[in-house]
């Protein structure tokens, strides 16, 4: 008889491992489907519209882009928060000493009025940035910024 009821708790225990380990994904999948997903994903691509004659920008652009990050997290829209998803490219002009020649304008928004918004505000609060390179000749460095909320920048093609 004895074997039979250490069947009967091992049974036991792993109903209830099962019926705890549900539980947990109910509560995870309804968490998502109220609107608290993990947290929203953002990415950033930078396209360099300038001339370079040669000259190696990668290490501005490598100091430029963490900045602008920061500041689109501080700025990120409330619908991407709750996992609207976009993406804004943005135009911006940075003369020799860093700051903007211009505003920065759009170039493609979003279907969403605050993420397109919020893009434009990350740049400017980002600005002035670090002076341009001494060895980089123009006078402006012309930059598409695009901010992506929710989705992943597209692979390159070669």
């Amino acid at each position: 008889m004895r074997p039979r009821a250490n069947s009967i708790l091992a049974a036991i225990r792993i109903v209830t491992i099962a019926a705890i380990a549900f539980a947990f994904l109910l509560a995870r999948a309804d968490a998502q489907i109220q609107g608290a997903p993990p947290g929203p994903h953002r990415a950033l691509s930078l396209e360099i519209l300038s001339a370079r004659e040669g000259f190696d920008l990668t290490p501005y652009v490598k100091r430029l882009l963490p900045v602008v990050m920061r500041n689109g997290q501080k700025q990120m829209p409330e619908g991407a928060k709750m996992g609207q998803m976009g993406a804004v490219a943005v135009l911006v002009t940075i003369r020799k000493d860093g700051t903007l020649a211009e505003a920065p304008t759009m170039d493609v928004g979003s279907r969403y009025q605050e993420m397109d918004r919020t893009a434009l505000d990350a740049i400017r609060a980002s600005a002035p940035f670090e002076h341009l390179p001494d060895g980089f000749k123009a006078a402006e460095l012309k930059l598409r910024v695009t901010f992506f909320y929710n989705t992943q920048p597209p692979l390159p093609t070669h």
